[in-house]
């Protein structure tokens, strides 16, 4: 089967075996704003322990291991590579950019550390923004839950 398949002139990643599950790794464009993301990250909880302010450590751990962790696993990761081939790498490359990735980035409330690096008035203006009638009305869980949970059905069951 595997010699056809590279007479048909197939040319993409090799059969998924346990050592290629651990080695397969691509730096892409994704990778590099994931990592710039996690050094930005680190750069304002440390600014914050500079000013008295420490940022508790299970934040950065669900920023940095749950969701960049995470993000550049299903992207830049071996399920990154073999998520164009295999129908079962996809659907956990979904569920986890759809699912997973967004809870840790949550848990690890970056949009508040935002605010507390700001100066006054922009803390003010943000605090404006966030609690806003219309944020609310967006982040209310009857709205947000089809946001999250529609693309699958989509992406499953049309020929999207």
């Amino acid at each position: 089967m595997l010699a056809e398949t590279v007479a048909a002139g197939y040319s993409g990643p090799a059969p998924l075996t346990l050592w290629r599950g651990f080695t397969s790794w691509t730096l892409n464009v994704p990778a590099v704003f994931d990592l710039a993301a996690a050094a930005g990250y680190l750069v304002g909880a440390r600014r914050l322990r500079g000013r008295g302010t420490p940022w508790p450590g299970a934040r950065w751990w669900s920023f940095l291991a749950g969701g960049i962790g995470s993000l550049l696993i299903v992207t830049s990761g071996p399920i990154g590579c073999y998520a164009g081939v295999l129908f079962w790498v996809r659907a956990v490359q979904n569920v986890t950019l759809l699912m997973i990735v967004p809870m840790f980035v949550a848990m690890s409330a970056p949009l508040t550390m935002l605010r507390e690096l700001a100066s006054p008035a922009l803390r003010a203006r943000l605090n404006r923004l966030l609690h806003h009638p219309v944020a609310r009305r967006l982040t209310y869980p009857l709205i947000i839950t089809p946001i999250f949970v529609g693309p699958l059905p989509l992406i499953y069951l049309t020929p999207i």
